[in-house]
C-alpha cells in the first residue's frame, strides 16, 4: 500500500515540476527510461560548476548566484575549458572552427 502512495506522491511532483516549467516557458528534455545520455552533458556541468567555481561558497541571493553563473559560463566555460566530448577545445574555439562548416 505504501508504495502506491508513494508513486502517487511522486508523480504529483512530477505534474507540479511540469506546470512550473510550462509556466516558465521552459522545454523539458527527457530521455526515454535507461537512457541518459542527453543527461550526461548537463550532470558534467554542473558539477564542473560546483567543483570549479562556486567551491561550496555561499552566496547573498538569487541575484548573487545568478551573476556568478553568468561569470563562470562566459569567462571560464565557453572561453577557456577545454571539453573532452570537442576535441580538447573550449566551446567558443569549437564553434569558431565548425559554425562555418555547418552553415555552408
Amino acid at each position: 500500500m505504501s508504495k502506491v502512495r508513494n508513486h502517487s506522491a511522486s508523480a504529483s511532483a512530477c505534474d507540479a515540476y511540469q506546470q512550473i516549467l510550462k509556466a516558465l516557458g521552459i522545454e523539458c528534455s527527457m530521455s526515454r527510461t535507461s537512457e541518459c545520455y542527453d543527461n550526461a552533458v548537463m550532470e558534467r556541468f554542473f558539477w564542473s560548476l560546483k567543483h570549479e567555481w562556486t567551491k561550496h561558497e555561499s552566496l547573498a541571493d538569487l541575484e548573487a548566484a545568478r551573476l556568478s553563473v553568468f561569470k563562470y559560463v562566459e569567462t571560464f566555460y565557453n572561453s577557456v575549458r577545454l571539453h573532452q566530448t570537442l576535441g580538447y577545445k573550449s566551446p567558443d574555439q569549437f564553434e569558431a572552427v565548425y559554425a562555418p562548416v555547418l552553415a555552408a
